[in-house]
């Protein structure tokens, strides 16, 4: 697999984590630094599926300076931490096995009536790898869908 650019139709075998693992895309999806995957990542209806871990979650979806909570690493917890996130929503989670890994599938989703604009730095956020910025977010309220990861967002968690 490469590590940034298009990538043209089939199965690749990405090798750049402890666990290889394999993934099949259609054309017109891109990979960035081995971390993540996307389809028009940046347009409405765009998807991302980053393949980083999440830390932190803030408690307050929009006002979420300060708010950016340890969490443990479990899929448990992470799944618990999302669900409690003020401004979003998440359906309830749904056991899933990939190989020899399994976690929770869920899809989570920004409320449609957020004022973008009233948020900390402009965005909504999700989770992140920092504790004091946040670098998984969405910048515009509509029907959000960013993967796989973010109509709702899905997120595969592997314990």
């Amino acid at each position: 697999m490469p590590e940034n650019g298009e990538l043209d139709a089939g199965t690749y075998l990405v090798t750049a984590f402890t666990a290889p693992f394999e993934i099949t895309v259609p054309d017109g999806w891109e990979i960035s630094g081995y971390w993540a995957l996307g389809k028009d990542p940046s347009g409405e209806g765009g998807v991302f599926l980053p393949f980083q871990s999440a830390a932190y979650v803030p408690t307050h979806a929009c006002a979420w300076r300060d708010a950016l909570v340890d969490v443990d690493p479990s899929a448990e917890a992470f799944v618990d931490a999302m669900a409690a996130q003020v401004l979003t929503s998440s359906t309830p989670p749904v056991e899933v096995v990939v190989g020899d890994y399994s976690g929770f599938e869920f899809d989570h989703a920004a409320e449609s009536d957020v004022d973008i604009t009233d948020c900390d730095g402009g965005k909504i956020c999700i989770h992140s790898e920092m504790v004091h910025e946040c670098n998984h977010w969405y910048s515009a309220v509509t029907n959000i869908s960013a993967t796989a990861s973010p109509s709702p967002a899905r997120f595969r968690w592997p314990d």
